[in-house]
């Protein structure tokens, strides 16, 4: 009973921030249209912002355990963005709202997992382990980068194609900065 009430909790707060800014879903608004009383969002969660690390964590865990390895830069900027495109409209919501970090905390998340599985599939453990986490550093801030702007454009469709091409680009230096790490 207790795992069917926190799921329904769980789609509750989905649904109402799929419909409106996330700081207008109060805890009082979320237990009337669950159906439940206070105590019982209290037994499940902290609060608000707890509920919504919940979701966010989960859904990292799910794009993260249910992705192969990327063959390319691209293959790891999609997975990125496949993560914000899981709940759009509540991802907007949230990114809008004072708590836009704990959804960012998951995509690092999710960036650092594609990015360490992109290098292992490529590069195998052929790269030394400290140029490797330079590596890993380097492209997760730039995939976060991307995957950010094209959230601050509102998940603008034409940005897809230019947050690509950007991939392209860095491909080459990528090659670059591997042969580099690999020489010394």
């Amino acid at each position: 009973m207790a795992d069917f009430t926190r799921k329904a909790i769980i789609e509750t707060y989905i649904s109402m921030i799929e419909r409106m800014p996330a700081s207008q879903v109060t805890v009082s608004a979320l237990v009337k249209e669950c159906g439940i009383n206070r105590n019982t969002f209290y037994y499940h969660f902290r609060d608000i912002p707890d509920l919504l690390e919940t979701i966010a964590e989960t859904d990292a865990d799910s794009i993260i355990s249910s992705s192969d390895p990327a063959d390319t830069l691209e293959d790891c900027l999609e997975r990125a963005i496949d993560f914000a495109l899981l709940r759009r409209k509540a991802v907007m919501n949230i990114y809008s709202s004072s708590s836009r970090n704990i959804f960012e905390v998951s995509l690092w998340r999710v960036v650092e997992s594609v990015v360490r599985r992109y290098l292992e599939r490529r590069y195998g453990d052929d790269i030394p382990s400290d140029r490797r986490e330079a590596v890993v550093r380097y492209l997760k801030c730039v995939l976060f980068g991307l995957v950010s702007g094209w959230l601050e454009s509102g998940m603008d469709k034409d940005i897809l194609g230019q947050l690509k091409s950007i991939a392209n680009l860095k491909h080459g230096s990528l090659d670059d900065m591997m042969q580099t790490a690999f020489d010394r």
